[in-house]
């Protein structure tokens, strides 16, 4: 995942920069926030599409953490840049209808954020919401990706800041020599997914249905699943089906991309499966062959 690789890296060898961070009590006061800190449609609150949010955990003082989060101040393109790239479309946008987008539209990603051990958090879009409280390091989503080697998915939960159901993912964040700095986390909205991103193309002609896979080449959601299954309270870990052609979940696991036949339930069906770089997730079409055949003019 990109993002990873760009904190890490600006974690361990961020050159001098003059970006501007914001603390959450920047946030909190409308002289000292973000330009941008206005009320979005989308999220029923104000937020910052330009700028995350900075919060430390009880305890932990602005000055020990300062000069980390000037090194990761940069990773506010990169935020943005996420949750543009989760749209699945890789046509170039003006800033207006990427501005929109992030306020009004709505994309899968609607949240991302990084926790780290030194106890802080560093949240996008930025907001004010943030319990006096809050520490990143006892949260759910933050024990779901610590010291794992993969990304995990959590079970969907309804997200307290109005989104809906979300799918939590989370990843750890190791350096060099392994060194673990902490776990990016970001929220899915689930129903946008099969909606907006899923069901259109299960439309297509010949696609009997579609799907997004994780670099393990398990089902992460497909446009079949109307509905959020129900929370697992005795464990946080989502359990995700492989998908049932071996050839793809070995092809993905290997990071490629491609198309091959199959037989699924006793019919012919094209696979076709590519990466969306930005995520590494995969997205899957599967299709009838007889009736793509039919469509191109084959024998």
């Amino acid at each position: 995942m990109g993002l990873t690789n760009n904190a890490i890296y600006l974690i361990e060898n961020a050159p001098r920069n003059e970006e501007l961070f914001y603390w959450i009590s920047d946030f909190k006061n409308s002289k000292s926030a973000p330009p941008d800190h206005l009320e979005a449609e989308l999220y029923g609150r104000a937020v910052s599409i330009d700028y995350p949010v900075v919060k430390t955990a009880p305890g932990v003082l602005k000055e020990e953490i300062s000069d980390l989060m000037q090194r990761l101040a940069p990773l506010r393109h990169h935020f943005k840049k996420m949750l543009l790239d989760s749209r699945g479309s890789t046509e170039p946008i003006s800033e207006v209808e990427a501005r929109r987008m992030l306020t009004v539209h709505g994309l899968p990603i609607r949240w991302a954020y990084i926790g780290l051990e030194a106890g802080v958090i560093y949240s996008y879009p930025g907001k004010a919401t943030y319990p006096d409280d809050y520490d990143p390091r006892v949260c759910p989503w933050y024990k779901l990706g610590a010291h794992k080697n993969s990304a995990s998915w959590g079970n969907p939960y309804v997200d307290l800041q109005g989104q809906g159901r979300v799918l939590p993912c989370a990843i750890s964040l190791y350096g060099k020599d392994n060194k673990f700095y902490g776990v990016l986390g970001m929220d899915i909205t689930f129903s946008d997914i099969i909606q907006d991103y899923l069901t259109t193309r299960a439309g297509a002609v010949g696609v009997t249905e579609s799907f997004l896979l994780d670099n393990q080449g398990r089902i992460v959601v497909r446009s079949s699943q109307t509905k959020v299954v129900e929370d697992d309270k005795n464990n946080s870990t989502l359990k995700l089906p492989p998908f049932p052609v071996s050839e793809v979940t070995d092809a993905v696991k290997r990071g490629e991309s491609g198309i091959m036949e199959a037989e699924i339930e006793g019919k012919s069906r094209l696979i076709v499966f590519y990466q969306m770089s930005s995520l590494h997730w995969y997205y899957v079409e599967q299709i009838d062959t007889a009736v793509y055949i039919g469509s191109t003019g084959g024998s």
